[in-house]
C-alpha cells in the first residue's frame, strides 16, 4: 500500500510540475482546495476569465511567482488593479492581455519593468495614453496589438513612444486621430503592420509609403463619396505597392502618392472620368493597370481600344451591384458589349417622346432577350447572349434608359411569387411609374397574367401592389395610370412628337429605301437637264 501510495504521488507531483497554464474563473474558484494542492508556482501563463472580486482569487494570483504572461478577460466589473497589485513577482511578466475591461491605473503597474508584448480588445472608459505612459522601459515593447479599442480623440501617434516596436496590429480602432505615420516612416525596427477596420486620411499615404516593411500591409483609405468599393493601399512583403482608388479620389490620392511608386493600380470609375486626360499618369505606374467601371455607359468603345493599345489592358471590371463586387470582362468581350449596347440605343429613335422610347426598348428586350433564371447571368449574357436572370433587367434598364435621358431607378422587394426580385421605377412625361420586365416577362413565359388582371408593364402604385411588396429603395409616388396619361397626351396632342408623324410617313412613303427614292447630294436635275 505504501509503495503503491508512494508511486501515485510520485506520478501526480510529477504532473504538477508540467502544470505551466492554468485558467481561472468563478467556477473553477468553488473548488478552492482542490486549486491549492496545485504547484501554483511553476504557473508561467496564466488566464483569468470573469473571476469577480474575491480574496481566494487574489490569494491564488499571490501564489503564482513565476508568472511571464498575464490574460485578464471578463466585463468593467474585474478588479484589474487588485489583480495587478497581487502579481507577486511583476519584473518576470513579458505579456500582458486585456480584453474588455478597464486598464490598470494603479503605481503597482509601474513594477512591470520587463513588458514585450502588449495586446487590449473592446477597450471603453479608459485612458489608453496614460496607460502607455506607465509604461516602464518602453523601450522592452517589441509587439502591440490594439483592436477595437478607443482611444479618446488621441492620434494614433501615441504607438511611436515604443522606439523598438516590431509588430504592430491596429483593428476597428473608435476615436482615433489617424493623423501621424511618421513614427512608422521613421522607425527602423518595424517588421509588421496589420492595419483592418479603419479608414485613414489620404496624407498618411506619404508617411506609409516612405518605410519598408518585411510583411503584407493593407490600409482602408477614406472616401469622400459612398462607394461600392473601398479605397485600399496595400505594400506587399517584397514592398510592392498596389493602390485601389475611386475616380472621384484619385487626384487627392496621387497628390500624396506618386504613381511612379506604384506597382499596381486599379482605378474605379463611378462618374463621368476622362481617362484620356489620365493617359499620361497612367504610364508612370510601374506595374498593371486596371480599371472597374460603374457601368456600360461609362466607357465608350474609342477609349477602351485607346487603352488596350498604351496600356496594354488586357480586362475591364464591371461593379455587380446585385453581389456587391467586380465581374472582370476581357477587354474584347467589353467592346463586343458596348458595341451591343450603342446599337440598342441607337436604334431608338431620337426624336420620339420619353413614352414612345420606353415603348420601343421594352419591345426590343420582349422580342430579343430571353428569360433565363436557372443559368448564371451576367452583363455579357445580356448584351451578347441574350439572356439574363431575374434582376439583371432591371440593372441594364436603368442603365440604357439614363443614357436615353429618362430618369429611372432600380428598388427591392418581393414579388407576386414571393421570391426577391428587383424592378424599376421609371419617370415618362412627368409621371412615375412602377414596371418589373422580368417578372412580366416569366408571367408570359408560364402563359399566366398578373393578379391584378393588367396586361401592362407601366403601373400605378394601387395597381403594382397587388403584386409586389418594396423593401429598400426610394420609390416615388406612382400616381398616375399609363392608360389615363396616353390618353390625355392623345386629347392635348402636346406630347406626340412632329418629327415622329414625319418620318413615319416618309417611311411609309419611301419604304425604307433611301438610296431610290431620294437622287444623291450634287445630282439633283431641273426638266432642261441642267443641274
Amino acid at each position: 500500500m505504501h509503495n503503491k501510495f508512494g508511486k501515485k504521488r510520485v506520478e501526480k507531483s510529477s504532473k504538477m510540475e508540467e502544470l505551466k497554464n492554468f485558467e481561472l474563473n468563478n467556477k473553477i474558484l468553488e473548488n478552492f482546495d482542490k486549486i491549492m494542492s496545485y504547484h501554483l508556482d511553476k504557473v508561467e501563463n496564466l488566464v483569468i476569465k470573469e473571476a469577480f472580486s474575491n480574496p481566494k482569487l487574489f490569494n491564488i494570483i499571490s501564489l503564482c511567482t513565476k508568472l511571464k504572461s498575464l490574460t485578464i478577460e471578463g466585463d468593467l466589473r474585474v478588479d484589474v488593479n487588485k489583480i495587478i497589485f497581487n502579481i507577486c513577482k511583476p519584473e518576470l511578466l513579458e505579456t500582458l492581455i486585456l480584453n474588455s475591461v478597464k486598464l490598470p491605473t494603479t503605481k503597482s503597474f509601474t513594477k512591470f519593468t520587463n513588458l514585450k508584448t502588449i495586446s487590449l480588445t473592446n477597450i471603453t472608459f479608459s485612458d489608453v495614453n496614460g496607460f502607455f505612459n506607465k509604461i516602464t522601459n518602453k523601450d522592452k515593447i517589441i509587439a502591440i496589438n490594439l483592436s477595437n479599442v478607443d482611444l479618446g480623440r488621441k492620434s494614433i501617434s501615441i504607438c511611436g513612444m515604443f522606439p523598438n516596436l516590431k509588430y504592430l496590429n491596429i483593428d476597428g480602432l473608435r476615436n482615433c486621430k489617424f493623423d501621424n505615420f511618421v513614427f512608422l516612416a521613421e522607425s527602423n525596427e518595424i517588421e509588421r503592420l496589420d492595419f483592418f477596420g479603419n479608414e485613414i486620411s489620404f496624407s498618411a499615404l506619404k508617411d506609409l509609403s516612405r518605410k519598408k516593411y518585411t510583411k503584407n500591409i493593407d490600409v482602408k483609405l477614406k472616401t469622400s463619396k459612398k462607394s461600392l468599393i473601398d479605397n485600399r493601399l496595400e505594400i506587399s512583403s517584397e514592398n510592392e505597392i498596389s493602390l485601389t482608388i475611386n475616380s472621384f479620389d484619385f487626384e487627392t490620392a496621387t497628390s500624396y502618392l506618386p504613381l511612379s511608386k506604384v506597382q499596381n493600380l486599379f482605378l474605379v470609375i463611378e462618374d463621368k472620368f476622362d481617362i484620356n486626360e489620365y493617359m499620361r499618369k497612367f504610364k508612370k505606374v510601374k506595374g498593371k493597370v486596371s480599371i472597374s467601371i460603374r457601368n456600360v455607359s461609362y466607357l465608350k468603345n474609342s477609349v477602351a481600344k485607346n487603352l488596350q493599345e498604351k496600356l496594354k489592358l488586357e480586362y475591364i471590371g464591371i461593379l455587380d451591384y446585385e453581389k456587391s463586387k467586380i465581374k472582370m470582362y476581357s477587354i474584347e468581350d467589353y467592346i463586343k458589349i458596348r458595341d451591343k449596347f450603342d446599337k440598342i440605343i441607337e436604334n431608338i429613335s431620337k426624336y420620339s417622346t420619353d413614352i414612345e422610347k420606353f415603348e420601343e426598348l421594352y419591345n426590343y428586350i420582349k422580342e430579343n432577350i430571353r428569360f433565363d433564371d436557372e443559368n448564371e447571368s451576367n452583363i455579357k449574357t445580356f448584351f451578347i447572349e441574350n439572356y439574363s436572370g431575374q434582376n439583371l433587367y432591371a440593372l441594364e434598364i436603368e442603365d440604357i434608359l439614363k443614357e436615353l435621358k429618362i430618369p429611372c431607378h432600380v428598388i427591392s422587394g418581393v414579388s407576386y411569387d414571393e421570391s426577391n426580385c428587383l424592378w424599376n421605377q421609371v419617370k415618362l412625361a412627368g409621371n412615375w411609374y412602377n414596371m418589373d420586365i422580368a417578372s412580366d416577362l416569366k408571367l408570359k413565359l408560364n402563359k399566366k397574367m398578373w393578379q391584378s388582371g393588367s396586361k401592362g408593364i407601366l403601373q400605378d402604385d394601387e395597381e403594382f401592389s397587388k403584386n409586389h411588396i418594396e423593401q429598400f429603395g426610394n420609390p416615388e409616388a406612382c400616381e398616375t395610370k399609363i392608360s389615363q396619361k396616353k390618353k390625355e397626351i392623345k386629347n392635348n396632342d402636346k406630347e406626340i412628337s412632329p418629327f415622329k408623324k414625319v418620318m413615319n410617313k416618309l417611311k411609309n412613303v419611301f419604304k425604307f429605301n433611301k438610296n431610290n427614292a431620294l437622287p444623291e447630294p450634287g445630282n439633283t436635275t431641273n426638266d432642261n437637264g441642267n443641274k
